[in-house]
């Protein structure tokens, strides 16, 4: 398996229809165990859950089965049942205005970089597992699930990782002694690009190829995971002559050793976001960089999500009259969650090769301009929009700044009670 993979993406072929069959196959198989929470509640998506203190016993869910005590809510028959132990109509009405506040400020941020509700709807958990005591007929199959991932995917997904790795530092060694074309650097980083994603377990399908990011230009993408270039790289064609020019954040450890081999293949540009002076640099030069050639390949959100939103896209790309060429990364979490939520990469890095696959649909929207009576935010909020559109979900109004530092969600905690606060006054006057 391993050995045909790598013959078939070197001579340029994939798997066919297989990897898609494979997929219908998994579904099949998913769907003889019960999911791990039920999907809607009177018809609405059951979004998150929040328990809100002792003195409330208002509780909500997030990726697990509602179990709540007797006097606070429970599932019946698919249907949601408040039960609370009577008390004064004014304090009730405190508390259902405080926990709807936390569950603004908390689940509209908070339900972005976490696993995807699919995933969490599907993956092989113990809360599946305690389901299945009267079934040891699934309980069988779900063992054996667990074992085909961790014994057969993850190793075989290991060593296509590691001969991407292979592959391309043995190009970067004979780079140094021979001076290669810019159409033979673009073949060595599609062929790493797909070594690299058939590691990942990617089936990708990718639309509307006639809108592919040309020079100049940015093609601006919104960002599921660290593998977002190689996931959009795979797909250019190995003997145009140019591919991306990448951009991105400064790592350590693994994603640092990636980062200097795609510096070696392709036009780079890596970025320490904790540095200003270095961030206003780096603006500057991209903006040049994609005026003079690029693509450069930008993901404007500035964080990764879970596909479930789009944050709002930084408006320094969108300032100039530089060709925009909107990107729409959507992913199926049932099969795997290709966000990166954990703390340490190894872990995620294991969790995503022994997922039953990373599931993309890769969409190239038609070219933007800046209109003359637009303004850079305008400009951004608009590609922001289009992407969200084809992929169907709300564009945020903030950036992940929110939930990665402490000032900023306080300082948003702080917006939204001066709104709710507003509100009641309007009420009750």
């Amino acid at each position: 398996m391993i050995f045909a993979t790598i013959s078939l993406i070197l001579l340029g072929y994939g798997w066919g229809p297989l990897p898609h069959k494979y997929l219908k196959l998994i579904c099949y198989i998913q769907e003889l165990f019960p999911t791990s929470y039920s999907e809607t509640i009177v018809g609405v998506p059951w979004v998150g859950l929040l328990d809100k203190g002792a003195t409330r016993q208002l509780l909500a869910q997030t990726n697990s089965v509602a179990s709540c005590s007797s006097s606070s809510a429970s599932l019946v028959e698919n249907k949601f049942e408040i039960v609370m132990p009577p008390r004064d109509v004014f304090d009730l009405q405190l508390e259902f205005a405080q926990a709807g506040l936390e569950a603004i400020v908390e689940d509209d941020v908070s339900g972005i970089f976490g696993y995807a509700p699919d995933y969490a709807r599907m993956e092989l958990s113990r809360a599946r597992w305690n389901r299945l005591e009267n079934s040891p007929h699934l309980r069988a199959l779900f063992v054996f699930l667990l074992w085909f991932r961790v014994f057969i995917l993850f190793p075989i997904r290991l060593a296509l990782l590691t001969s991407s790795f292979i592959f391309a530092a043995i190009f970067c060694i004979i780079a140094c002694f021979y001076s290669l074309t810019n159409q033979q650097k673009t073949w060595i980083a599609v062929v790493y690009s797909r070594l690299f994603t058939a590691g990942t377990g990617l089936v990708a399908t990718y639309h509307d190829r006639k809108n592919q990011p040309k020079q100049p230009g940015f093609a601006i993408s919104n960002h599921l995971s660290p593998n977002d270039i190689q996931i959009i790289s795979a797909d250019v064609d190995p003997d145009r002559e140019y591919l991306y020019t990448v951009t991105g954040q400064k790592h350590g450890g693994i994603i640092w050793a990636i980062e200097r081999l795609v510096e070696q293949l392709c036009p780079a540009m890596w970025l320490e976001r904790n540095n200003p002076e270095e961030r206003k640099n780096f603006t500057k030069n991209v903006i040049n960089e994609a005026r003079r050639a690029g693509p450069v390949l930008l993901f404007s959100e500035g964080y990764c999500t879970n596909n479930t939103r789009v944050l709002q896209f930084r408006k320094a790309a969108f300032e100039d009259e530089v060709a925009i060429y909107p990107i729409a990364l959507k992913q199926n979490a049932r099969f795997g969650d290709s966000f990166w939520s954990e703390d340490q990469f190894y872990i995620y890095l294991f969790r995503l090769l022994s997922s039953f696959a990373t599931v993309y649909e890769v969409y190239y929207l038609e070219p933007q301009f800046r209109e003359p009576d637009e303004t850079a935010e305008q400009f951004a909020a608009r590609v922001q929009s289009l992407v969200c559109e084809k992929l169907g979900v709300q564009p945020a109004t903030f950036d992940g700044s929110l939930w990665y530092k402490k000032a900023e969600r306080d300082k948003y905690s702080q917006v939204i009670q001066h709104k709710c606060a507003m509100q009641l006054i309007h009420l009750c006057s």
